[in-house]
C-alpha cells in the first residue's frame, strides 16, 4: 500500500502537465469523478462546475499546481529519511517518541555534520 502512496504523489512530476490538463478537465467536470465522490458522501450540495465558475477555478488550479510540486519534495525527504543511521530511531523510540512525533525531534535535530549537536553537547556537560 505504501508504494502506492508514493506513485500517487509522484505521479505529477514524470507526467507533462498537457497530458494531465484532460485528466484534470473530466476529474473536475459537472459530471465528473469529483463532483460523484461528493455525491458519494452526501456533500451533493457541494457539486458544482468547478472549472467554469471564477470562485472555484483558481483554488482547483492551485491545488493541482500544490499536487503537482509536492512529488520532488517528497522524493527528497524519502530518501533522506533512508539514510538515517538505524540507531538514531531506536534512541527516540527508546526516549518515548513514536508514530510522527521522533521525526522533527531526533531525525531533524541529529543531520550529519550538524554542529549544534556538539553545542547541546557542550552546553549540557557543563557545570
Amino acid at each position: 500500500m505504501g508504494a502506492l502512496y508514493k506513485v500517487i504523489i509522484f505521479l505529477p512530476v514524470v507526467l507533462a502537465p498537457a497530458t494531465m490538463a484532460p485528466v484534470f478537465r473530466s476529474v473536475f467536470a459537472p459530471a465528473g469523478q469529483f463532483n460523484e465522490a461528493l455525491r458519494f458522501f452526501g456533500l451533493g450540495f457541494l457539486q458544482r462546475s468547478w472549472l467554469a465558475q471564477p470562485g472555484t477555478a483558481l483554488g482547483v488550479i492551485i491545488a493541482i499546481g500544490i499536487w503537482q510540486s509536492t512529488g520532488v519534495s517528497f522524493i527528497l525527504y524519502f530518501a533522506a529519511m533512508g539514510q538515517i543511521d538505524g540507531e538514531i530511531i531506536e534512541a527516540a523510540r527508546l526516549d518515548g517518541a513514536g508514530g510522527h512525533s521522533y521525526v522533527p525531534q531526533h531525525h531533524l535535530a541529529k543531520r550529519p555534520g550538524d554542529d549544534s549537536r556538539a553545542l547541546r553537547a557542550d552546553r549540557h556537560s557543563v557545570a
